[in-house]
């Protein structure tokens, strides 16, 4: 009877003993509890059990993802925008030229009230028109105008200074310009270069001081355009 009594207590002290054992088995990891083969312990939900020193910095990916991945992903790193190149600049125009305006008194040209060019005229025109044109690599256009002094009609004036310019174009052309890059006009006594005005006496070509003085309104001048 003794026996029995004996081992019926031990039994029962084998059971409490058990029972201490299993309740010791059950362990906490840092932040969440876990079995004693450190697995972690879930409830009735599935859900990781958290212990009382638990705080979002010792979350894992196992029971809170979403705060590990806010916690160790870092933000994406906004690499610098590399500019966009710059277009060429555009070439620069390549600058008109200038045009070449020539200046010959008509009186050098031509006989008083006269449109015939004289021998002394060509040879200016030579030096002054001709040796210049050939020092043009491409001569787009020449104008030449003829002008007057104020003496005589205005219809005269016109129909003289026209007549003068007709001249030396035909006196280019003979040179081997072309007929076609040639313009020519009569300006009458248009732009004049001197007035006069205190010359006295009478506005006719028996006033020598006054013919005189407006000599250097009575001229031709030849614009030559060359190309680019």
């Amino acid at each position: 009877m003794k026996t029995l009594l004996v081992r019926t207590h031990m039994v029962a002290m084998i059971a409490m003993l058990g029972g201490g054992v299993a309740a010791a088995q059950a362990q906490t990891m840092t932040g969440y509890v876990v079995d004693s083969t450190n697995t972690l312990v879930m409830d009735g939900y599935g859900n990781c059990i958290r212990t009382g020193s638990w705080t979002p910095d010792l979350a894992i990916v196992e029971c809170d993802p979403d705060l590990v991945k806010t916690a160790q992903t870092p933000p994406p790193v906004e690499r610098p925008v590399a500019p966009a190149p710059r277009a060429a600049p555009a070439p620069a125009p390549a600058p008109v030229p200038a045009p070449v305006l020539l200046s010959i008194e008509s009186d050098t040209l031509f006989a008083f009230d006269s449109a015939v060019i004289r021998a002394e005229g060509k040879r200016d025109l030579d030096r002054q028109v001709v040796r210049v044109m050939r020092q043009q690599p491409r001569i787009e256009m020449i104008t030449i105008t003829g002008y007057t002094d104020r003496i005589g009609s205005s219809t005269y004036n016109m129909k003289l200074s026209q007549q003068r310019a007709d001249a030396v174009r035909a006196y280019l052309i003979e040179q081997g310009v072309s007929a076609g890059r040639i313009e020519t006009k009569g300006m009458g006594s248009a732009n004049p270069v001197v007035s006069c005005d205190t010359v006295r006496g009478e506005v006719s070509g028996r006033n020598k001081a006054l013919v005189d003085c407006l000599r250097p309104n009575r001229r031709v001048e030849v614009e030559i355009k060359t190309q680019r």
